[in-house]
């Protein structure tokens, strides 16, 4: 089995809920993974969100911050996983969310992959598996079409002007299907022809003609990038498991460093 944990967002979710001691237990986690499973901690690489920002500059650009500390507390980690069972991966350029589906959907083997972020509801079939704590507000199928319509808060993606979830709740599953071949190119119909099939009326219309390039946009980044074999070979680096240095480093800092705000 494979375990792909998406590493910027479990490392947070679990040192907010535990403090420091998360460090210790995810540690001692990867040090001696289940027998037959492959564990990977997959991080968001060098500039990352560029990509998507390309397209949309607004692609998670919020007011809200991440403390500096924060930054110090991951660095650490990646040094200590280094003394683990586990294999990292950082692919300059992409986010840890294209990484993970490029190699979840690259091998023949199950898959478990560890994250609250629904994105990954759009690739789980019979051999891949999410695990996450969030309620699933949409069938896997609907999640990309949901998030473009409705709009995502954590990536700062505002969707349709005026267009909500109980709006979306109301599509039939005809109108999402002639949304979804829409938004892939896979029909020749106009935005007009498609409003006209979802019996689009007033400002709902004038919404749906006017932001066109923006909501293909949206389509497009909420999507995920293939990312090239070659890269992802370069950029895997295996740990050593060492349970003494892995405990030593962070005993070390967790005597210095001061606990950091996660926002």
């Amino acid at each position: 089995m494979l375990k792909l944990i998406d590493g910027n967002n479990q490392l947070k979710r679990l040192f907010h809920a535990m403090g420091p001691g998360a460090l210790e237990t995810l540690f001692m986690e990867a040090l001696t993974p289940p027998q037959g499973t492959r564990l990977i901690w997959v991080w968001d690489g060098k500039n990352a969100n560029a990509r998507r920002r390309e397209q949309f500059p607004g692609y998670k650009r919020s007011d809200g911050h991440v403390a500096d500390d924060f930054y110090h507390v991951t660095d650490l980690f990646k040094e200590v996983l280094t003394h683990s069972a586990a294999i990292q991966i950082e692919v300059e350029g992409y986010e840890a969310d294209d990484v993970i589906a490029t190699l979840a959907q690259g091998t023949e083997d199950q898959v478990v992959i560890q994250s609250t972020d629904q994105d990954y509801y759009q690739i789980e079939s019979s051999r891949i598996r999410v695990l996450s704590e969030k309620e699933r507000k949409m069938p896997a199928e609907d999640i990309r079409l949901f998030k473009t319509m409705v709009g995502d808060k954590s990536d700062c993606i505002p969707g349709m002007t005026r267009f909500g979830e109980t709006a979306f709740k109301k599509l039939l599953p005809s109108e999402r299907q002639v949304l979804k071949s829409y938004f892939r190119g896979n029909t020749d119909h106009t935005a007009e022809e498609v409003a006209q099939f979802l019996e689009l009326k007033g400002k709902a219309l004038e919404n749906w003609l006017a932001e066109q390039d923006q909501l293909k946009t949206f389509w497009s980044i909420i999507g995920f990038y293939e990312v090239p074999l070659d890269l992802m070979s370069g950029a895997m680096k295996p740990g050593t498991p060492n349970l003494q240095a892995g405990t030593a480093l962070l005993h070390k800092y967790m005597l210095t460093m001061p606990v950091p705000e996660v926002v």
